[in-house]
């Protein structure tokens, strides 16, 4: 059996890991498997990468360079989701201050629609997924040159 497990942080990767390897001892025990044959739990370490987590600091710097930029009703907050992203390998796990930010680009009319409806825009791993390449880009290059330069101030 094979596993992938999301967390917010280091800590609890350690206790979602000891669950794992108690629950199968555990189950292997009620079952009757004599201690040769208990499960053995294999974590592959260099398959792993360590969370993503917005250093704080930096992330309230770059949230008034977009507002800046893009006005606050195109800055919007989120609150952190269990993506598989190995973004978290170029903080070092966090020795390095990072930010992982996204950048819309879907239809605004679109955007409208699905909130109105309560429809899910497709995700960008989607064959449905349709970004505006104009906007997006221009965009994109606009606040990361603005990040860059004021941060290299």
């Amino acid at each position: 059996m094979e596993l992938t497990t999301r967390c917010y942080s280091e800590a609890v990767r350690r206790t979602i890991i000891d669950g794992v390897e108690r629950t199968a001892r555990g189950i292997a025990i009620v079952g009757g498997v004599p201690e040769d044959r208990m499960p053995v739990v294999t974590v592959l370490e260099n398959e792993s990468t360590p969370a993503t987590i917005n250093d704080v600091a930096l992330a309230a710097r770059l949230q008034k360079i977009f507002v800046a930029k893009l006005g606050a009703a195109n800055v919007i907050e989120r609150k952190p989701i269990m993506g598989s992203e190995d973004f978290g390998l170029f903080s070092l796990g966090q020795k390095i201050p990072a930010v992982m930010f996204w950048l819309g680009a879907y239809d605004p009319a679109k955007v409208a629609e699905s909130e109105k409806t309560g429809v899910p825009l497709p995700s960008p791993h989607s064959p449905f997924f349709a970004p505006l390449p104009e906007p997006t880009l221009r965009t994109g290059v606009t606040v990361m040159t603005d990040a860059a330069v004021a941060l290299l101030q």
